[in-house]
């Protein structure tokens, strides 16, 4: 009795994991190029991993695709040299199928030309989970065109070495304004001196006899002001600029002081 409770325990678990394994359906490898498709048919756990017979281009885009009864929670695909831990990794996209789930997924293996350089085959594997159980499996081992890989890498650009010097010639800055709009605004300012004087004439700030001296002084000062002014629009630098108009800035202040105070009286 106790050996046929176990076997119908072995059997009873044998169903279970039968009934909840992951299978899929019309597997198939596909390229962008003439390179014909590959059908795998069926592939559960216990599938061998099959492979190429015509080398592969790492140009082209490898597009895997299969159908499942299943709601699976997980699909992925791993394509590399597992041995080397050089594997790229995509998530299938999901597209309903009638009954079935279809996964699809492209894969450019141009993007990763420089890793597998030197590999003659590449690993494909399915990851794929539901609630219940997973499927982590081989299906494919790619065949590569290692001849056309090692001519295309040839003519790749070395990123790791030097680079020519690149020469560079930067615009100078002008070292003057334009002629024209210097000449402009000397005549601006020569025209506000003008209005200037003439308005304290008016007010009676420049009497025109020697009694107020203060505020003879103080117009040449002012006068000196436009002048600096005048040169630096002319060429003359805004550090020399600065300088001169800071030695005329502390007379002006005084006689222009002086001025207002003799006015005031």
């Amino acid at each position: 009795m106790k050996l046929q409770s176990l076997i119908v325990l072995f059997l009873a678990l044998f169903e279970c994991c039968v009934a909840t394994g992951i299978v899929l359906k019309d597997v198939v490898l596909s390229f962008d190029s003439r390179t014909p498709s590959i059908q795998l048919d069926q592939v559960d756990i216990d599938s061998k991993a099959k492979s190429n017979e015509t080398p592969v281009s790492l140009s082209e885009t490898l597009t895997l695709s299969f159908e499942t009864e299943d709601e699976l929670s997980q699909a992925n695909i791993l394509v590399g040299v597992p041995s080397k831990g050089l594997e790229a990794g995509y998530t299938l996209k999901k597209k309903n199928s009638g009954d079935h789930s279809k996964y699809v997924a492209n894969v450019p293996l141009s993007k990763y030309a420089g890793t597998f350089e030197g590999f003659s085959q590449l690993a494909i594997t399915v990851l794929a989970a539901n609630e219940e159980t997973s499927l982590v499996k081989e299906i494919f081992q790619l065949n590569i065109n290692t001849t056309e890989t090692q001519s295309t890498s040839s003519k790749k650009a070395n990123r790791f070495g030097p680079l020519d010097e690149i020469h560079h010639v930067f615009q100078q800055p002008p070292k003057t304004v334009n002629a024209f709009i210097a000449q402009v605004f000397s005549a601006i300012i020569a025209g506000a001196l003008l209005v200037l004087l003439a308005a304290w004439v008016g007010f009676g700030v420049i009497s025109f006899n020697l009694k107020s001296v203060s505020s003879y002084v103080f117009v040449a000062l002012i006068s000196g002001f436009e002048f600096i002014f005048y040169k630096y629009y002319f060429g003359s630098s805004i550090f020399d600029t600065l300088f001169k108009a800071s030695l005329l800035l502390l007379p002006a202040l005084l006689f222009g002081s002086a001025t207002l105070k003799s006015f005031k009286h």
